[in-house]
């Protein structure tokens, strides 16, 4: 179902005496057995071979099961060992992003765009990156050529329609949000910045009838490189978990629900299998039952962060502020790269009147987030609240 790139591909001879880097086995327990099986065999083969292929492959599979450490050291071996190989940089790129590091992965993504000018995805995921650093400028001409190579490209538009709203350009990012809901109406996360878009334009009506239709269909962007990764799940036999994933995915929630407890019924699940199982019945109407999934999640890994996240949006739409809290602020914690959470964080401490608690968390969300408008307007009305008029005035010019 999926397709998998061919692993030999565009690969160049391996680099003599690369220095490599240490590629640990991470603890597997909590893995379906045939996954287990999967990592510790090429694990072996990648050090009884120690040539780039292999240390590629080894990256793929770890960022599939989110070992992100070990993962970035298989994929810098592969790149050392296979320096013209373009795969490398855009895993890394992909995976720096997944840890909210935007720069790094602008900075990989940039690699391939030069070593593969005519690599239409990479030069989509470096756009994405410019948008999450705030470069809009970059990001709005380089989707321009996007475009102009390829102008059925959803995923692109959707993302020149972030960068007309950030810019004031609201027309325009409505017309972007529409073209993408006419390609794909599945789609519903676009409602809700649509609606944005007709509230600055002055149409109440059109902003009301988005809101009511938003929801969490993702806009598709086809990525072999992506589908590599879940066929190495596919491999494992861990197909009721990649079913769901897909689902999901493609917002028919109703159904992930259905796989998704199958695959979390079998013997080995994981804290991931409960976090997606928690989403999709969040987004499927039932807050208790992804109260319950993601509790499930924390106890089979309290270091879950976006399990965390998940609990402190409930918490905080049922009106449960110290809850959402909590758990906003644990998921901070095990993940200080998270923009959102710190940003949710500041925003009830900023709501219940602890703006000099909220202005540190703020600060982090835009260190992270630095093109987030509302985000920037509520730390300086913080910065005014504590005095610090100057520095109120500096971050709003």
């Amino acid at each position: 179902m999926l397709l998998l790139l061919a692993l030999g591909a565009g690969c160049g001879r391996e680099a003599p005496e690369a220095a490599l880097r240490p590629v640990t086995l991470p603890a597997l327990e909590g893995l379906p057995e045939a996954a287990q099986t999967q990592i510790a065999q090429q694990h072996a083969r990648t050090q009884a071979s120690g040539d780039g292929e292999a240390y590629g492959t080894l990256g793929q599979i770890l960022f599939t099961y989110d070992f992100l450490d070990p993962a970035e050291a298989a994929f810098l071996n592969a790149e050392a060992l296979l320096p013209e190989d373009p795969r490398w940089p855009y895993y890394l790129g992909m995976l720096y992003r997944q840890q909210g590091a935007f720069a790094e992965a602008a900075a990989r993504f940039e690699q391939v765009a030069e070593r593969a000018p005519d690599d239409v995805l990479a030069r989509v995921r470096l756009a994405e990156a410019y948008l999450e650093l705030g470069r809009t400028g970059d990001a709005r001409a380089l989707l321009g050529e996007v475009l102009r190579a390829d102008p059925d490209l959803v995923f692109a538009r959707f993302l020149l329609g972030q960068v007309a709203y950030e810019t004031g350009a609201y027309r325009e990012a409505a017309d972007h949000y529409e073209a993408v809901l006419a390609r794909q109406p599945e789609a519903t996360q676009v409602h809700a910045p649509l609606a944005l878009a007709y509230r600055a334009l002055g149409d109440d009506a059109r902003s009301r009838n988005h809101l009511e239709q938003r929801g969490n269909g993702l806009v598709r962007l086809a990525d072999p490189r992506v589908q590599a990764l879940d066929a190495f799940k596919q491999a494992t036999g861990a197909t009721a978990q990649t079913q769901g994933e897909a689902l999901l995915n493609a917002g028919r929630y109703a159904e992930a629900v259905g796989v998704l407890e199958r695959a979390a019924g079998q013997e080995g699940a994981g804290a991931s299998t409960f976090l997606n199982l928690g989403v999709a019945r969040a987004y499927a109407g039932d807050q208790d039952g992804a109260v319950e999934a993601f509790e499930e999640a924390l106890r089979r890994d309290p270091t879950k962060s976006n399990a965390h996240f998940n609990l402190g949006a409930i918490y905080a739409a049922r009106g449960q502020p110290e809850r959402a809290e909590a758990a906003f602020r644990a998921a901070a914690t095990h993940d200080p790269r998270s923009g959102r959470a710190h940003l949710e964080l500041a925003e009830i401490l900023r709501r219940s009147g602890r703006c000099a608690e909220a202005v540190p968390h703020f600060e982090q969300a835009l260190e992270i987030l630095p093109g987030d408008v509302g985000a920037r307007q509520h730390l300086a009305l913080c910065y005014l609240r504590t005095g610090r008029a100057a520095d109120a005035r500096a971050l709003l010019e």
